[in-house]
C-alpha cells in the first residue's frame, strides 16, 4: 500500500537544449535528490519551450502482458542482463531489474516517446540512477522532432565555440578533453558524455545536458559547434579531414536513436546529414599527449 502523498502527483518541467520535458511525479519525490544532475535545467511551462515529451512517474504497476510483447533487445553494456526492451503493440516496453532481481522499474512509451509512463521501484536497490537513464532515452528519441540529436562525445568550449571528441568507449575522449583544458588557454568542459546537438535556423549548436557520464559536468549552456574530432589511439599523432560520405559514417555510430524504429532512425540520419554538411570533421590518430591536443586545436580553429 502506498500513502496518500505517494498517490498524489505534482507537475515539474525541465528544459534541455531548449526543449521541454514535462514530468508528473509523486508528491513525495524530492527531485533535487532524485535528479541532482537536472538542477540547472529546472524550467517552467512556457509557450516558447516546446514540450517534446510528457512523462508520468508513479508506483503503480503498468498494464501489459509479456506474452504479447516482442523482445527487441536484452543486450546492454550499462545494465548487463538486467535489461529488456520490447515492442508491445504500438508502444515500447522497457524493463530494468535491480541487481538482486527483487525490484523492477518499467517504462511504457509511445513509439515516438512523446507520451511515457514509468513505474518506479526502490531507489536504493539500484547503484545507477534509473530515472535519469530513462529520461536520457526519452530525450534522445523525442528530441529528434526538433532537429536535435543526443550524441556520445566529450565537448570543450571557449565561451563561443565548442569542439566535440568522438570515439569508441575507452578511446580517450575524456583524456583528449583534459589535454585541451590543460594546454590550450580559455577552454572548459561543456559535457563529458552525452551532449545534445541542435540545428537552429541553419546553424549548429551543441548543448550541455544532465547526462555527463562519470564526470559531474551538468551545464545548461549552448555553444556553436565548430568541429568534430574522431579519435583513434596510435603510435604517433596524425590528423586528416574527412569528406563526403566518410563524414556521415564517422559520426553516425556516436548518435542515439533506436535502430528498430525506422522513422526515428531516418529522422536522426536526415538531421545528421545536414550537420555534417556544415561542420568540419577530422580523424585524429593520436597519443595521449599535449602535442595531440595542439594538433587538433591548430587544425580545427583556423
Amino acid at each position: 500500500m502506498h500513502s496518500k502523498l505517494e498517490t498524489m502527483h505534482k507537475t515539474v518541467y525541465y528544459a534541455v537544449a531548449g526543449l521541454g520535458l514535462e514530468l508528473q511525479v509523486p508528491q513525495t519525490f524530492n527531485l533535487d535528490v532524485i535528479l541532482p544532475s537536472f538542477t540547472d535545467f529546472k524550467s517552467k511551462f512556457s509557450e516558447e519551450i516546446p514540450i517534446i515529451s510528457r512523462v508520468e512517474v508513479s508506483f503503480n504497476e503498468l498494464s501489459y502482458d509479456l506474452k504479447e510483447a516482442k523482445l527487441l533487445s536484452d543486450i546492454s553494456n550499462f545494465w548487463q542482463d538486467r535489461f529488456k526492451f520490447y515492442e508491445y503493440g504500438d508502444q515500447y516496453l522497457t524493463i530494468l531489474k535491480s541487481e538482486d532481481g527483487q525490484f523492477e522499474w518499467s517504462m511504457l512509451s509511445s513509439k515516438d516517446f512523446k507520451k511515457v509512463r514509468i513505474k518506479a521501484a526502490s531507489f536504493n536497490k539500484y547503484k545507477e540512477n534509473v530515472l535519469t537513464w530513462f529520461l536520457m532515452v526519452i530525450f534522445a528519441q523525442a528530441s529528434l522532432s526538433e532537429n536535435t540529436i543526443l550524441i556520445h562525445a566529450s565537448v570543450v568550449e571557449n565561451g563561443l565555440n565548442a569542439f566535440a571528441f568522438l570515439g569508441k568507449s575507452g578511446t580517450g575522449k575524456s583524456t583528449h578533453s583534459r589535454l585541451w583544458l590543460e594546454n590550450i588557454p580559455g577552454f572548459s568542459l561543456l559535457n563529458d558524455d552525452n551532449p545534445a546537438i541542435r540545428l537552429i535556423n541553419g546553424e549548429v549548436f551543441i548543448f550541455g545536458t544532465p547526462w555527463s557520464g562519470k564526470t559531474a559536468c551538468y551545464r545548461n549552456e549552448k555553444r556553436k559547434l565548430a568541429g568534430f574530432v574522431r579519435l583513434k589511439q596510435g603510435p604517433q599523432n596524425t590528423l586528416t579531414f574527412m569528406e563526403n560520405t566518410d563524414k556521415l559514417i564517422s559520426v553516425l555510430p556516436s548518435c542515439s536513436a533506436i535502430r528498430w524504429n525506422a522513422d526515428l532512425f531516418s529522422s536522426m540520419t536526415d538531421i545528421l546529414i545536414q550537420i555534417v554538411q556544415i561542420i568540419p570533421i577530422a580523424n585524429l590518430v593520436c597519443l595521449p599527449n599535449a602535442e595531440a591536443a595542439s594538433l587538433s586545436y591548430t587544425n580545427l580553429s583556423t
